[in-house]
C-alpha cells in the first residue's frame, strides 16, 4: 500500500553462556557509576523525593567537569535537561 512505513526488523536476541556474560566488555561511563556512555538516563521516584535537586546538582557538576559526590567525571559534558515536572512545572526560587 502506498505510504506504508517499511518494516523494521527486530534485533536478534543473543543468549550468553555464563562465561560469555562474565567476560563481556565493561561499560564506559560519562560519570563513573552514575551515567553510562551511550545511554538515556531516566530518574523516577515518589513526589518530593529530591529527584529534581539531585539531577540539577549532578548535571551542573557534569557540565563543569567536576566530580559528583565521589563519582569521577573526567571531562566537561554537554548537558540537556528535559524537565517533566508535572502540573505546576519547574520553579526557580
Amino acid at each position: 500500500m502506498a505510504g506504508d512505513s517499511p518494516e523494521i526488523e527486530a534485533p536478534e536476541l543473543k543468549l550468553y553462556t555464563l562465561d560469555e556474560f562474565v567476560q563481556r566488555p565493561t561499560v564506559s561511563n560519562l560519570v563513573r557509576g552514575v551515567i553510562p556512555a551511550q545511554a538515556i538516563v531516566v530518574v523516577f521516584g515518589p513526589p518530593k523525593g529530591g529527584k529534581t535537586f539531585s539531577v540539577c546538582d549532578l548535571t551542573m557538576h557534569a557540565a563543569h567537569g567536576l566530580d559528583w559526590h565521589g563519582c569521577t567525571n573526567p571531562r566537561r559534558l554537554r548537558v540537556v535537561y528535559l524537565c517533566g515536572e508535572g502540573i505546576n512545572g519547574f520553579e526557580c526560587a
